[in-house]
Formats: C-alpha cells, structure tokens, sequence
C-alpha cells in the first residue's frame, strides 16, 4: 500500500518537472555538422556507409546557411572523380555480376565533395581550426559516425574488455609512392577514444551543446561522453555531449557485417539519415517529411531497424546503467525513506507490468517500447511469448540463444577445419601441379591465366605458412584492387571477376577429371562450402534474434528505472534526465 500511495504521490508532484523535460526545447541559430566515416582499412569500409554518408553530406550542404559549416572526413578521402586526383580506391563493394548469378568485390573510390581522409590527426585538425569560431549560446555541433569502431587495449596489448574507452577506428591504410607496397598505422594513429573526443569536445568545441549519433560497433560505449560513474558510485550526466548509438558498448552493430557492403543493406545509419532528409537514400524516393529532431530521427530508425542492434540514446543509456545499479547487491537510494527491498520491488514490478496511472516518462517510453515490440513480433512471431514477459523470461532466452549459438559454432569450426584440410592440403596443391605442368588444362581464359602467373600462385606461395591461405588472399586482394584501381580499373575488374569465380573453376576442372579422386575432391569442397555458408546463416540469424530480445530487456531494464528514481525520488538524477533528454530534443536546422 505504502508503494502505491508513493507512486501515486510521485505522479502528481513530478508532472510540471516532466512536461518543463519534453517541453522547453529551445530553438537553436546554427548548427555545424561533422560526418566521420570509413573504417581503418579498406575491406572496414563498406559501400553502404559511403551512400550514406554521401547523401547526409549532400543534403546538410545544400541547407547550409552563411554562419553554418559542414566537415566531412570518409575513408581516404577522395574529393574528385578525376583519375588522375583519386588517392586509393578505399570503397569495399559487393557487385553482382553474369546476369546476377555471381558476386564480386570491387573496390570503388569513394568521392564526396570537399572531402578530409578520416585519419585521426584530419579530424583533430578539424577541431583545431575550429576552436576560435564565433558562437552563440543556443549554436550545437551534430557529430555523425558510420565508420567503424573496436575495442581499446591495455597496457599489455590486449583488448579492454571494461567498454569504458572504445574506439572509432580511424583511416590507417598506408601505401609506398609507387603503389607496391601497403601496412596499417599503429593502434594509437587508429584509436579515437572516448576520451580522445571527450578532450576535444571540452577544449576545442566552442558550441555549448554536442549531439551525437553513432553506428559503429561498440558505439555505446561513447555515451560516456554524456554520462559518468560519480564518485558516489551513482550514474550521472557529464560534459555537454549527448547523443544516439546503433548499439551497445559491448556489441558490435550490424554495420561491421560484410553484408554492409551490399546494396540492400538498411542498417541504423540509413534509417536514421533517411528520416533526417525525408526520404530513401538508395532510391531518393519521398518516405516521410523530414524528422524535426534528431531524437524523432532516432526513434523512428529504431521501430524501423529489426536487426541485431540494440539503439540508445544518451538518457536510455544513463536509466539503464541506474538499473544496473539498482539490480547490484550494494545498491543504497542516496534520498527518500524507501528501503532497498522497496525500490527492487518498485523497479522489479514495473519493467514487467504498467502502471495503472503511470507517469509523463514512464508512459513516453512505454509507448516507444511498445512500438518496437510490435515491429519485432510482426518479423518474429515465435518471440512473442517471451517478450510479452518480465525480466527472467528474456534472460533465459538469452542464455538459450547463446547455447544455440555456441552449438552452432562448434559445428562450424569442425567445418571449417575440413574445408580448410581440403581446400589447403589437397586442392591447392593439385592445382598448382596441373599449372605448373600444363596449365592449358584447367580450362581458364587468357585473363584468368594471367591472373594465376601474377597474382594467385606467387601469392599462394608466399602465404602457404598462414593458417588460412583462403582468408589472407581475400585481405591481401582487397588491399591490392585497392591500390591499382584508379590508375588501371579493367585490370581491377579483371582480377576481381575471376577472384569470384575461381574456385568454382577448380570444381568444373576437378568434377570433370577422369581420376575419380578429383571428382570426390570436387563433391567434399563443395558440400563442405554449402555446410559452411549454412551455418554461417544460421549463426547470424540466432545473434540476430539475441539482439533483439536483449533490446527488449534492456528497454524493460529502462523502464523499472524510472520507477525507482521517481518513487525515491532521486532529485538529482532526474535533473540529470531532464538535461539529457532537452539536449537530445535538439532541432535540425
């Protein structure tokens, strides 16, 4: 009773605090716009991100106003369509080709207009030329990234597994004079950081007010740019960033999956570009009138995303890390009367069951939660049960998913390993052996065996002690197209075309080979491949599934926190919510 009258109490004397949170956005004078894309190297940066970083380029240019700046830094940053002007063909691109029955990779130079590379010192440089500009007390910088992110390292190289410093993985592809020979950047010229940015957010960003929107993996993890662990161990807002992520920051996004580099690829940067400029960027045919804020922008890709991203705003991000907290064994409320039993209960209760006259917040987010449940549902039928359920139900759907997956990936591996037995051990070397001798009978044009003298046998050789000579050729090609492509694109086209083909050569050469060993050799490689690509679905299909019931209880996990702050109430916290919800509120002007 005491829990219902508290709640009931809370509801009335916190509804003007509520309405000031989602009604006293003010209306900004300028806006400067920065679009970092393109991963580290160029097999990370994939023909999506580039339409989609094209086209929010574009259109913020052509609404730019005299007092307004628009920066862009995408890949190796080409600006000009003129061959001679093209720096490296930095585009990883999937191209269907023979009348759609097969698919290559292309390497395409990605041309924007006024174009940076994205290497790190480009943007800081950016930052830097900027620190002195004239402006007003209402001007906002937005900060898009579409490129790709990983994980920090520790002092003795390994990955950080904390999530508390991720990092954009910035342009690190470099190349002698001549074009002959490539290598990365060390891991501190490719690492943006969290706290790289917060540095430069509070030293050389004149706006008062920062909004980010991110779809890299682990994206989340740069929500610290808004929100902080305070002394007192107790979530809380920081600086005067806040923002959006595709994902969490334990997560990688659906953007890092080679299929991003597909046409048909819809991740959380294209949803949310489109809502941005009011229509599909792949077809610019009219979808809705353009988002007034970049929050509805935000919400309006989420609905629309049914993938393995879980997205969240800076406010999302900071209510769940209260839950967290409030779920942990040493949580105490800092005010109010209640008990720890009492606030669990308040919070255990209402992630599963709604209020009868719930709040302006809770009922806001309710609604939001409840549109996304019905986009899952309607792709996902059979999660229905689940996510009509509390906390425990999820997880245990989760820890399901994950021994499925884990079943599934031993199946792989033991796959993988035979394919990669025949593939190396046997194939290769009957190949190279029918080459050698008389390569007339393998069957190939004269451009394909061009390709083999020039670039697969002296290769192959050269990579034979890797553990997987199929996976290295794949990388070493993709940097090589990269480089030749703009001085010599028919010979890029060449070679990628039969990259595409090849092994399907060696099957037609084996399968039709009177010794009945090549023709057994031809029917294991390709069950074996079948076996693999199977599973591979399979396994992306159950992380998928993973990702969106983990979306679901972490929006359940959000709203059992605004319970537990309101019925406290946590004064402080819910301050720190106004702010960060009137900052996401921001126009786009």
């Amino acid at each position: 009773m005491r829990l219902a009258q508290n709640f009931s109490y809370l509801k009335k004397s916190t509804a003007s605090f509520v309405l000031f949170l989602f009604f006293s956005v003010p209306a900004f004078a300028e806006s400067r716009y920065i679009l970092l894309s393109g991963g580290g190297m160029p097999g990370n940066t994939v023909y999506s991100q580039y339409v989609q970083t094209k086209a929010l380029y574009d259109f913020l240019y052509s609404k730019r106003t005299p007092n307004s700046r628009v920066d862009v830094l995408f890949g190796a940053g080409n600006q000009s369509k003129d061959k001679e002007k093209i720096k490296i063909a930095d585009v990883y691109h999937m191209k269907s080709f023979n009348n759609e029955q097969n698919q290559m990779v292309m390497m395409i130079p990605g041309v924007i207009s006024n174009n940076l590379s994205s290497k790190k010192e480009a943007l800081l440089k950016v930052f830097e030329e900027t620190r002195n500009r004239t402006v007003n007390e209402h001007d906002q910088l937005f900060f898009f990234v579409s490129g790709s992110g990983m994980l920090n390292k520790t002092s003795d190289g390994a990955d950080d597994s904390t999530h508390l410093n991720n990092c954009i993985d910035m342009w690190g592809f470099e190349t002698d004079a001549s074009f002959s020979k490539y290598w990365s950047r060390p891991f501190g010229k490719r690492c943006l950081s969290v706290s790289d940015l917060a540095h430069q957010f509070q030293e050389h960003v004149p706006e008062k007010r920062v909004i980010y929107a991110m779809s890299q993996c682990y994206a989340g993890g740069f929500h610290r740019l808004a929100v902080r662990t305070g002394p007192d161990g107790f979530p809380t807002k920081h600086g005067k960033a806040c923002g959006f992520s595709a994902t969490t920051d334990d997560s990688i996004s659906s953007a890092c999956l080679k299929t991003a580099s597909e046409v048909s690829h819809l991740g959380y940067e294209h949803y949310l570009t489109a809502e941005i400029m009011g229509k599909d960027i792949a077809t610019s045919q009219p979808k809705t009138s353009p988002a007034k804020t970049i929050l509805e922008a935000h919400q309006e890709a989420t609905v629309a995303l049914i993938s393995r991203d879980i997205p969240l705003s800076s406010s999302e991000f900071f209510l769940w890390q209260w839950a967290k907290v409030i779920e942990t064994k040493n949580f105490r409320p800092r005010y109010g009367s209640f008990s720890v039993y009492e606030i669990f209960q308040l919070y255990s209760r209402y992630t599963d069951i709604k209020p009868k006259k719930p709040s302006y917040e809770y009922a806001t987010f309710h609604k939001y939660m409840m549109r996304n449940y019905k986009a899952i549902v309607q792709i996902y039928p059979d999660l229905e049960a689940t996510l009509q359920k509390g906390l425990l139900a999820h997880r245990m759907k989760l820890a399901a998913l994950v021994k499925e997956e884990q079943a599934l990936r031993r199946d792989l591996l033991v796959q993988e390993s035979k394919l990669r037995r025949l593939r190396q051990d046997v194939l290769l070397p009957a190949w190279r052996q029918v080459y050698e001798s008389n390569p007339q009978n393998l069957g190939l044009t004269a451009d394909e065996l061009w390709a083999e003298k020039n670039i697969y046998q002296p290769n192959e050789k050269r990579l034979k002690q890797e553990k997987d000579i199929t996976i290295a050729m794949e990388d070493m090609l993709t940097n090589y197209l990269s480089m030749i492509t703009p001085a010599k694109p028919e010979r890029a086209k060449q070679i990628a075309e039969y990259q595409a083909v090849r092994e399907s050569r060696m099957m037609d050469w084996a399968s039709k080979n009177k010794d009945p060993r090549r023709q057994q050799l031809a029917y294991d490689v390709t069950r074996h491949a079948e076996d693999n690509s199977k599973l591979r679905q399979q396994i992306l299909e159950v992380q998928k599934q993973y990702g969106l019931v983990r979306r679901m209880l972490i929006y359940r996990q959000i709203l059992g926190a605004i319970v537990a702050l309101e019925s406290m109430p946590d004064y402080k916290a819910l301050r720190d919510l106004k702010d960060l919800r009137n900052c996401e509120s921001a126009k786009l002007n």
